[in-house]
């Protein structure tokens, strides 16, 4: 049961940038030209295909009984949308989100290509120097900032989705009071 939005996020020109992100990026080269825009745009367009598809991709993992108990108390579909879709949605919206940074954050480095790349500089000219510790250098602060935005991420993910911590404490307490509550069932009742 999918979404009752007409047009979805976007329509027509947002489904292309979706399906064929390689056949669109080209079209920027002559209207932006090798510049750092261009890598900014190309990346913003890129991160944005991923965040829309996991943001749809929650929407539709919203079981349609928590849309049908919405609908029976009165929401409307902003409402509804708000207060019960998005919630349930932000998981994936946020894997989304990491799978974005963390892509943006390896990708910035292809920006040296066009002059624009950051640590991509350095891995650009230590490739063409044989000189590898510079390499390795740019390639580990690469990994490490990717890694710190991811966990930053998922910080603001647990901060923003108590009831996932909440449940996750209750299956552990569950499993931890039913080993001792089988032995019990089992082996404690010999009269």
């Amino acid at each position: 049961m999918g979404r009752e939005v007409p047009g979805r996020a976007g329509g027509p020109a947002a489904g292309a940038v979706r399906a064929h992100p390689d056949r669109t990026r080209p079209l920027l080269l002559p209207v932006y030209g090798l510049s750092a825009t261009l890598v900014v745009v190309g990346l913003a367009l890129y991160s944005l295909t991923l965040l829309v598809r996991n943001l749809l991709a929650g929407l539709d993992g919203v079981p349609a009984e928590a849309r049908e108990a919405a609908r029976g108390m009165g929401y409307g579909p902003t409402r509804r949308l708000l207060t019960v879709e998005l919630p349930l949605a932000l998981p994936a919206a946020m894997a989304g989100l990491r799978i974005a940074t963390v892509s943006a954050v390896a990708l910035t480095t292809v920006g040296a290509i066009v002059g624009y790349g950051g640590l991509g500089n350095l891995i650009y000219t230590g490739m063409n120097t044989f000189f590898k510790a510079q390499v390795l250098t740019a390639s580990v602060l690469c990994v490490l900032i990717a890694v710190v935005f991811d966990l930053l991420l998922l910080g603001v993910e647990r901060l923003l989705t108590p009831w996932r911590r909440a449940s996750r404490r209750a299956r552990v307490r569950t499993r931890a009071t039913a080993g001792p509550k089988r032995l019990v069932a089992a082996f404690g009742r010999r009269t």
